[in-house]
């Protein structure tokens, strides 16, 4: 109860706000900062990470994401001078 109550005064959009976080279908479509939540069916999440958290950052055209599930966080980011994403890094 009081995480919800705590969660209806965060500003909204971006995923703040919401119990939950907004679902992605793609992680790589992720284009603005935010969290996120992602379940089995999304594309590009990090291997065994279903149902897990994504924090976004943004900046200047590089996005960088991290994704928490369980006790495991991995990262990747999309680097605008090589215009690809880079490989998920998995921390333990």
């Amino acid at each position: 109860m009081r995480d919800e109550i705590d969660a209806e005064r965060a500003p909204a959009g971006f995923g703040l706000g919401e119990t939950n976080g907004r679902y992605v279908s793609d992680c790589y479509a992720i284009n603005r900062a935010g969290f996120y939540r992602a379940d089995s069916a999304t594309a590009n999440k990090p291997v065994g990470f279903d149902n897990c958290v994504i924090y976004a950052n943004v900046i200047n055209n590089d996005v960088y994401l991290k994704a928490t599930y369980a006790e495991m966080t991995a990262t990747c980011y999309y680097s605008s001078y090589a215009k690809a994403w880079q490989p998920w890094e998995y921390e333990n």
